[in-house]
């Protein structure tokens, strides 16, 4: 029993940590995103990804095609947040909002009309696709509907895998997706210790192939639930698949002048199994950065006794690749 907590132990001590964070790029944030990013002893050292929104990807509601927005694309603002992203070495993963029922069904002109763009010169530092559906609170609500919903996301991810791009998807509330008949947002109707998760759920989550389930349920509410949601994902998702998720002030305002909270909620962190931080959104508040450094390099650098004391320096160098 000893020899197996070790090996675990060392398992999760030497895997490589991720974080990234949703980008909405506007006219007007691109000053302030810009300059984050930019800043290479800030957020523009520790940032891997972004899930890039505002450059016109989307999926056309009629006929399921992935198409691009010329104008967005080519506009100044995405233009050269994505210049900015290249040169910091960032992976550009493409934001996607609502994808349509019927693909479900038929995923085949999503995959080709996908592949086809991702073909052309001028998307080639596209390394992802990132689907931000939120037609239902949790994916497509039932078990029935979920179970159709990942099968095409799957089909969707093992084409792209063959050209060497990521699929992630923003998920909620997968904990209250049951074998029930279909009523709008049904898994968010109650709290989520009400729910009884189907089994079934944690077996489609576990044959996935879909690279990241970026979970939003710890985006909110009070400590305790954070801490329930994360054990909950931790528990449920396979740690290769799972990415965890914060938010800024403006979604969740309980953490203002709380900077304990912001300690718990990261401390936790650091003692799960997760390897993926996902920030929403760009700009990213200033009270996330420390503690985003010191997940993201196992507070290497950092005196003996003092990981999680934000008063006491740490001389790491977070981002090695730059």
């Amino acid at each position: 029993m000893l020899a197996a907590l070790l090996v675990a132990h060392s398992t999760a001590e030497t895997t490589e940590r991720t974080v990234g964070a949703w980008l909405p790029i506007e006219t007007d944030n691109y000053q302030a995103i810009n300059a984050q990013l930019q800043n290479t002893t800030g957020w523009g050292g520790i940032l891997d990804v972004v899930q890039l929104a505002g450059c016109g990807w989307e999926v056309n509601p009629n006929t399921t095609a992935m198409t691009v927005n010329q104008t967005l694309f080519e506009s100044p603002h995405c233009q050269g947040i994505i210049k900015t992203l290249r040169t910091q070495n960032i992976d550009v993963h493409m934001w996607v909002g609502n994808v349509p029922n019927q693909a479900n069904s038929d995923p085949s002109t999503l995959v080709s009309s996908t592949l086809a763009l991702l073909q052309q010169d001028e998307y080639a530092f596209v390394k992802g696709i990132h689907f931000d559906d939120e037609k239902e609170c949790a994916p497509r609500a039932t078990l029935t509907n979920f179970t159709s919903w990942i099968n095409y996301l799957n089909t969707y991810s093992n084409a792209l895998h063959k050209v060497d791009v990521h699929v992630s998807v923003a998920v909620q509330a997968l904990f209250g997706i049951e074998d029930a008949p279909y009523v709008h947002n049904s898994p968010c109707a109650v709290a989520p210790w009400k729910y009884k998760t189907d089994s079934q759920v944690i077996e489609l989550m576990s044959t996935m192939t879909v690279d990241r389930f970026l979970e939003m349920d710890t985006y909110y509410f009070t400590m305790a639930r954070y801490l329930n949601a994360l054990d909950w994902y931790v528990d449920s998702v396979p740690q290769s698949k799972l990415g965890v998720a914060v938010a800024n002030l403006d979604v969740n305002p309980s953490l203002k002048n709380k900077p304990d909270e912001y300690l718990a909620r990261m401390y936790a962190l650091h003692k799960s199994d997760a390897n993926w931080f996902n920030l929403f959104d760009m700009p990213i508040d200033v009270e996330w950065l420390e503690h985003a450094k010191r997940w993201k390099n196992k507070c290497a650098g950092c005196p003996s006794l003092a990981c999680y004391d934000l008063d006491v320096k740490c001389d790491a160098v977070v981002k090695m690749e730059l």
